[in-house]
């Protein structure tokens, strides 16, 4: 074979390779996701992950999180990532070893079946935990994952605790009974507003909700009330923690204006850090346009 052929043959192979790279994606898209909640929370979170990291170019992880979507879109068994299916830095195995340990005790108290959104969550930033440690070159990406896994399992931990024994104890003579009190309002606790594109403004349902949230504080008296601003991916890194600080204080504003006070409100903005939904850098996305707020 001639030096031109082989160059041509080669050429051709590249192309052919290049060509089936990032396939996966599109047969994950159009699977008609069924089943239980827990298995169609992971077909929708490993589908994300493969939409972003085919806008990264990273076609490899893209096909192997799009199928990890398919088998649970299909009604595969899809369990967490091996802590050996990845060649991750010296280390980093550790904390992932732990965090791998108790997602999966986990589901043996049931999460799969009591919380089954956050499970999946859980499971779908576990598994982007393992794919941006083992790349090693966006702490801020390792961190989001990581951080996003760790409120999951918060969630699933107050949600599947065991009830803590009661130890017998002997009869005691029964006082005279005390007056009735009623019972604390229930109250939700945790609120989000969201916004327009660029904007700071709070729309008439954004206002809504943070009425009734003055009126829930007036209720619950909560030590402290977390204020959390974030923005989506279009605009600059920069000019997005601006924008979220400006709607954490917007709705800082109108909830002291209700009376909260000042000093019991934590403003933290979070820019473009930590999305509801993962999108490519400049994409708009509404769901990430948002503040969330915490009674604590």
């Amino acid at each position: 074979m001639n030096m031109i052929l082989r160059t041509t043959v080669a050429a051709t192979a590249m192309l052919s390779l290049a060509a089936c790279a990032g396939m996966e994606l599109q047969n994950a898209a159009r699977v008609s996701a069924a089943g239980p909640d827990f298995e169609r929370g992971l077909y929708a979170g490993y589908l994300d992950l493969a939409e972003s990291e085919f806008a990264e170019g990273d076609y490899r992880d893209s096909d192997a999180f799009a199928m990890r979507a398919t088998a649970a879109g299909t009604g595969g068994d899809v369990e967490p990532e091996a802590i050996d299916a990845r060649r991750l830095p010296e280390g980093t195995t550790g904390d992932l070893t732990d965090a791998r340990r108790q997602l999966v005790e986990a589901y043996g108290r049931g999460a799969r079946q009591t919380i089954p959104d956050q499970a999946a969550r859980a499971q779908v930033m576990f598994d982007c935990w393992m794919q941006e440690q083992e790349e090693n070159f966006q702490p801020d990406d390792i961190a989001r994952c990581r951080a996003d896994f760790e409120a999951a399992m918060a969630r699933i931990a107050a949600a599947t605790a065991p009830a803590a024994p009661v130890a017998a104890a002997p009869p005691k003579p029964q006082p005279a009974p005390a007056p009735a009190v009623p019972p604390k309002p229930d109250v939700d606790g945790m609120y989000i507003v969201f916004f327009e594109l660029d904007s700071a403004e709070l729309t008439a349902k954004s206002r809504e909700i943070l009425n009734q949230a003055i009126a829930d504080y007036q209720i619950a008296k909560p030590v402290s009330i977390r204020v959390t601003g974030h923005a989506d991916r279009a605009g600059s890194a920069a000019y997005n923690d601006k924008l979220s600080a400006m709607r954490a204080e917007m709705v800082e504003q109108v909830l002291v204006g209700g009376l909260v006070p000042k000093e019991k409100l934590l403003l933290q903005p979070r820019g473009e850090r930590e999305p509801l939904r993962l999108t490519p850098d400049g994409q708009p996305e509404e769901k990430n346009r948002r503040v969330e707020i915490i009674f604590e």
